[in-house]
């Protein structure tokens, strides 16, 4: 795992205790490999694992530890169930009753204004050809 020291805005998040757990299936349908941070107690980022895509990585985290995902390549921005900020939440089943044994599938995908700027750029780019 490798942490990252520079200050930015997600500093501000932290992770706050380990009291409630959470298994956590990422899947990367971002068509990116994913860079998959935790911001741990300090708020600093901390890298656990680069997916490729179409794969999962598995991981038991909790409840008030937020998550991000980054390209790894292009170091853009990725979305954990269409949010910037994935924040783990123990599943219920339909009675409101918390159910920790279940792993919750939770996709990493690509946001659709960084695509919209990716395409405009490769048709600016053609166009000049």
């Amino acid at each position: 795992m490798e942490t990252n020291h520079v200050n930015n805005s997600n500093n501000r998040l932290k992770s706050l205790e380990s009291r409630n757990r959470v298994l956590v299936r990422f899947i990367n349908i971002s068509g990116r490999h994913a860079k998959i941070i935790w911001l741990n107690f300090q708020g600093e980022e901390v890298t656990y694992k680069v997916i490729p895509p179409r794969h999962r990585y598995d991981i038991n985290t909790y409840e008030t530890h937020p998550w991000i995902a980054m390209d790894s390549q292009h170091s853009e921005r990725l979305l954990i169930n269409f949010a910037k900020i994935y924040h783990p939440r123990v599943p219920s089943d339909r009675q409101g009753q918390r159910c920790p044994a279940l792993r919750i599938n939770v996709l990493i995908s690509f946001p659709s204004k960084l695509l919209q700027m990716h395409a405009i750029k490769l048709l600016i780019f053609t166009a000049s050809w």
